[in-house]
């Protein structure tokens, strides 16, 4: 699977779908570091097999408030609190996660927000809902 494709390329129907993890990198977007999280749909049909992002900010601090999207992602997923040193590059190795999907048709910049053009639409995870299969290495079986 190749996953070097560029991530804002990826044009997927908005809608709930199954996605299995592939891995996490820890870059920067928009000159803020962001954890990039690769997973690849595994739902049958037209768009088996590509690649989507789940993006996160990297916490200013030492822990995650309970506000912070992967904190809120792991609440749905397990039922229960972040732990402190819990990060997304391990949490949901091996898993398959049903996913929110939504089409990104502006960028915020600063306080104005900026309309795209449709040829700049790309799709991303906007959350992730239930552990679909797998076991994730943190010994927590999903809700």
């Amino acid at each position: 699977m190749n996953t070097s494709i560029d991530p804002y390329s990826t044009l997927i129907p908005d809608g709930q779908y199954r996605a299995a993890f592939l891995r996490c990198e820890k870059g920067s977007a928009y000159g803020a570091p962001r954890w990039f999280v690769w997973f690849q749909i595994t739902e049958p049909g037209p768009y088996l097999g590509l690649p989507i992002l789940r993006f996160y900010n990297v916490s200013k601090r030492s822990w995650l408030p309970r506000t912070h999207n992967l904190a809120l992602d792991y609440m749905a997923l397990f039922g229960c609190r972040l732990p402190s040193q819990l990060k997304p590059e391990n949490f949901l190795k091996g898993c398959e996660v049903l996913v929110e999907i939504v089409t990104v048709k502006h960028q915020t910049h600063g306080k104005r927000r900026v309309e795209l053009p449709e040829r700049c639409w790309y799709s991303k995870i906007d959350r992730l809902i239930r552990i679909t299969a797998g076991s994730p290495p943190c010994g927590l079986q999903g809700k």
